[in-house]
């Protein structure tokens, strides 16, 4: 067993539901000279051993200091987390060589690591005066959890796993669409108890509950990214009644969606 101990992070950059546009490439064939860590949350397609391969919402890929990093998106807008990071002693380094590097994770549940991200990102850009005491604690919870989603990262052993995989990437790459039950069980060719069952198993998490997620992390990007009023932001993503989209987005993310836009 390996002992991790305290690992100390020296963050150089980082960003949150970082947006570029359908044009966006990234190409660095020397690496940058420190650790990137990418969350994808578009399609996209990374260069991993040679050739592209294609990436979805809560797809993740670790490059080394001097990997070729090579991604760009496949449609629409590119939106993704990333963080820039080197550790502050080689010893430190050798035990995260552990981790795999320029390979695509699929995670199970990318909000969790996101959320660790954007807290990482508000003590960042802050003057807190524990600062550097909270980033450290931040980024061994960011490492322990990448390297527990990279052990426990799911195989999909068939056909139906697989069907499953698209259409939670479907899901968050149109959130804006009426999601159904009944409609994704027919997509899948499956009873909606079955459907249910399945898909809770394989993402921990319900299918409509994704629905909700996907919706309000597309009108968390609106929010800070456009200047659309809140009525067509509700409608953009999906709501045909704004109170509902309100009290909705206040329950998943703790303040209304002006307050959100304001912070």
């Amino acid at each position: 067993m390996i002992c991790w101990g305290v690992i100390s992070l020296k963050i150089n950059r980082l960003g949150v539901d970082n947006t570029q546009k359908s044009d966006f490439c990234h190409c660095r064939e020397g690496g940058s000279g420190d650790y990137l860590f990418v969350l994808f949350k578009s399609p996209a397609v990374v260069m991993v051993n040679g050739k592209f391969e294609p990436v979805n919402y809560g797809d993740c890929i670790l490059f080394g200091r001097s990997d070729l990093q090579h991604y760009k998106p496949t449609e629409g807008e590119f939106v993704h987390d990333y963080i820039h990071f080197e550790f502050e002693n080689q010893y430190e380094e050798s035990v995260f060589g552990i981790l795999p590097q320029r390979t695509v994770i699929r995670l199970r549940l990318p909000e969790l690591l996101s959320e660790v991200l954007q807290k990482i990102s508000q003590n960042f850009y802050s003057a807190f005066p524990y600062k550097t005491e909270v980033l450290n604690h931040l980024g061994q919870v960011f490492l322990f959890y990448l390297k527990q989603e990279a052990e426990q990262e799911p195989k999909w052993e068939n056909m139906h796993e697989q069907g499953f995989v698209e259409l939670r990437a479907d899901i968050y790459n149109q959130p804006q669409y009426p999601w159904s039950i009944e409609e994704m069980s027919k997509r899948m060719h499956m009873s909606s108890p079955h459907m249910q069952m399945l898909y809770k198993r394989i993402f921990k998490v319900s299918c409509m509950r994704d629905v909700i997620r996907s919706r309000i992390e597309l009108a968390k990007r609106l929010l800070l990214n456009s200047r659309l009023r809140v009525e067509e932001i509700s409608f953009a993503c999906g709501y045909h009644n704004v109170e509902h989209f309100i009290r909705q987005f206040k329950k998943e993310v703790g303040m209304s969606p002006m307050q959100y836009r304001k912070k």
